[in-house]
């Protein structure tokens, strides 16, 4: 004897699949903000070190990062990216631009949403967009790690 199972058997699957999910990502939104205290730093302009930066986690400051760019946990190609500074944010984040989404293989999405731009820059350039408001269920995530051969 063989059971079909029911559209409510799947819809009640989803719930507990989605409260899964969230059971999960529920600690990265409740991680507090920790202040460092500059007295444990040595040296003589230890205390001119803005340690607020790292209240959040490892900061990525502003600049040019060669980086390893992973499309649905398969690695897509490494290049180098500019990394902007955003007000109100202490980490720098990834200039992302159509040209970049095309060259890791991604349709290019509709920016004409005025949350579509991070941040305008001449033609050339071409601007750097803000993914997660154009593309949904997005997941960005950035690691640094520092690779040094001696």
């Amino acid at each position: 004897m063989t059971i079909k199972p029911t559209k409510n058997y799947h819809n009640h699957l989803t719930r507990i699949a989605t409260f899964c999910a969230l059971l999960y990502c529920n600690s990265a939104f409740c991680a507090e903000p920790v202040e460092y205290d500059h007295t444990f730093l040595m040296g003589q302009n230890a205390s001119n070190i803005d340690l607020s930066r790292y209240s959040e986690g490892n900061p990525a400051i502003p600049g040019m990062y060669d980086v390893s760019v992973y499309v649905n946990d398969q690695p897509i190609i490494n290049q180098s990216i500019t990394f902007i500074e955003i007000e109100g944010k202490k980490n720098a984040q990834a200039c992302i631009t159509l040209k970049n989404l095309l060259q890791f293989h991604i349709n290019s999405p509709d920016i004409n949403n005025e949350k579509a731009v991070l941040l305008a820059r001449d033609e050339t350039l071409g601007n750097c967009l803000n993914l997660t408001e154009i593309i949904l269920r997005l997941l960005f995530v950035m690691t640094l790690t520092s690779n040094v051969w001696i």
